[in-house]
This record gives C-alpha cells, structure tokens and sequence, in this order.
C-alpha cells in the first residue's frame, strides 16, 4: 500500500540537537555535539536505555531551541538506517506528537541486484 502525504506548508527543520558518547565525542566531528556524554550507558543499566534518554535529551533540547512548546510539533520523525527503531518508537511515546519511522534498508536481494548493475 502506498500512501502520499502532502504538507500544506514545506516541512522544514528549524532546530537540531545531537548527542555522542565517549568515542564519539573523542573523534573530530566533537565539536558538533551538543550533548557529550561522559559513559556509554548514561548513568543507565543498559545501552538501549541509554539511547532512549539519549533520544529524549536531544528532543527536548531541539524542542526548546526552536522556541516552540512540545504541542506545537506537527511531526516527530526518526529512524537509523540498520532498522533498529525500538529506541525511537520508545522514546517518542512520552511526547505528545506523532511519530514517523525513516527507514534506509536494503534486502539482501538488492544488494545482489545491485552488484550485478555494477
């Protein structure tokens, strides 16, 4: 099934945060990290609570430099590109806006596919 969504305005991104652990954070795109964590886990049990608080932390700060409230957020749009959306999906249920999954997979068929059109 295919659906179209059309925007009545263009969406536009007006405010980013990002966060980045240790290695990350050590490496040269450090300056561009908004929120530079100190350990892996976040103060955390586990790495995929880490990433939740990571993922809600850098929310709240696009949020507030936008200058907008929560309410006001049409959509919230998230994803990576190995298809592990879980900490998105778990981080967004405590905001009030909907959430868009974004997806960047490739089948194993495709990648076949595409070594033939090489």
């Amino acid at each position: 099934m295919k659906r179209v969504i059309e925007f009545k305005n263009k969406p536009r991104i007006i405010a980013s945060a990002t966060a980045g652990g240790p290695k990350e954070c050590a490496g040269n795109l450090s300056d561009f990290i908004d929120i530079k964590l100190q350990d892996e886990y976040y103060g955390e049990k586990s790495f995929e609570l880490a990433e939740r608080k990571m993922l809600a932390e850098t929310v709240k700060l696009a949020i507030k430099r936008s200058k907008l409230k929560e309410s006001e957020v049409c959509v919230y749009t998230g994803g990576d590109l190995l298809d592990q959306i879980i900490s998105s999906s778990f981080c967004v249920r405590d905001f009030p806006f909907p959430f868009w999954v974004f997806i960047a997979r490739v089948q194993p068929w495709e990648k076949v596919f595409w070594l033939h059109q090489l």
